[in-house]
């Protein structure tokens, strides 16, 4: 008889889709400690625009939340080593660990024990294409990787920049060395069900009432201290107020490119999260609970 995998909870959703909130109330409900699976909200001072829980929200833990300084050199790799510690961590002291974001290789890093490519970032190469627009290089990514290019967003810049490193050093396409392991855990996958119109009603009604000139003084406050090229700073949010400190939109102009990117953005995770047939589809807590009830008997 095969020993039984530990159990992991994956919640995963677009941007703006409720996900944090759910997670918490759920972890609350059956003894569990959160581990963060959001590249954004992993870095320390940006917590206006990545809307990031505390690291002790509502009683309940989080991991991996304002882990790293924006301009730390981080990579799938790492991310993987560190979420799995920490989810044995959690298992270890009898708790349930319920891993919540929305960046879908953090997820399958960990869901699908992916062994991720060991090719040393290069800045000579890396500098080199960072000077190139998004469009080309994410154009020349599909005629190099059409696999690898379909799972990363066109204005992902620095995911799209690692993909194309790894094949230049390699000479390997990526899509061929992101192989799955064996898994590590028995997971159950739940996914926010949430229309498009809805996130960006809620992604406007954030903008208005939470960030606002809150965002705009974070900001500048992190431009002042980071490269504005820096991954951490062209996320949603911070790019846009870039621009409107820049002088290149009016505040208005950001705001509104702001949500309409979220829009953008959520709808591109949406597709992705498409391609997932094990994920079980929830519109509310309630839906949740009985998911996860059954999952855990």
């Amino acid at each position: 008889m095969k020993n039984k995998l530990p159990t992991l909870i994956v919640i995963l959703g677009p941007t703006a889709s409720g996900k944090t909130n759910l997670a918490i109330k759920m972890a609350k409900k059956f003894g569990g400690e959160i581990v963060n699976a959001d590249s954004r909200a992993i870095y320390k001072e940006m917590k206006v625009a990545t809307a990031r829980p505390k690291k002790s929200e509502s009683g309940v833990r989080h991991h991996l939340v304002g882990y790293l300084v924006p301009n730390s050199e981080f990579s799938l790799a790492k991310y993987k080593k560190l979420a799995v510690d920490k989810i044995n961590d959690i298992l270890a002291r009898g708790k349930t660990p319920f891993l919540v974001g929305g960046t879908w290789l953090y997820i399958r890093a960990v869901v699908d024990n992916l062994d991720i490519p060991q090719v040393a970032p290069d800045e000579k190469f890396r500098e080199k294409l960072y000077k190139q627009s998004a469009k080309f290089l994410y154009n020349r990514l599909k005629k190099s990787d059409p696999e690898a290019a379909a799972k990363i967003h066109q204005n992902d810049k620095r995911r799209v920049i690692r993909a194309l490193e790894v094949i230049h050093f390699s000479r390997q396409k990526i899509s061929e060395q992101q192989l799955q392991g064996a898994p590590l855990y028995d997971v159950l996958k739940i996914g926010i069900s949430c229309d498009l119109d809805e996130i960006e009603k809620r992604a406007r009604v954030r903008i208005k009432k939470e960030m606002g000139e809150k965002l705009i003084r974070e900001t500048r406050k992190l431009l002042k201290k980071y490269n504005p090229n820096l991954p951490a700073m062209t996320s949603l949010g911070y790019r846009e107020m870039g621009e409107y400190l820049r002088g290149n939109l009016s505040k208005e102009e950001a705001f509104e490119l702001l949500a309409k990117n979220t829009r953008r953005f959520a709808r591109y995770q949406i597709s992705t999260f498409r391609q997932d047939k094990k994920i079980k589809r929830v519109h509310n807590g309630k839906e949740a609970m009985l998911k996860i009830e059954n999952f855990l008997k």
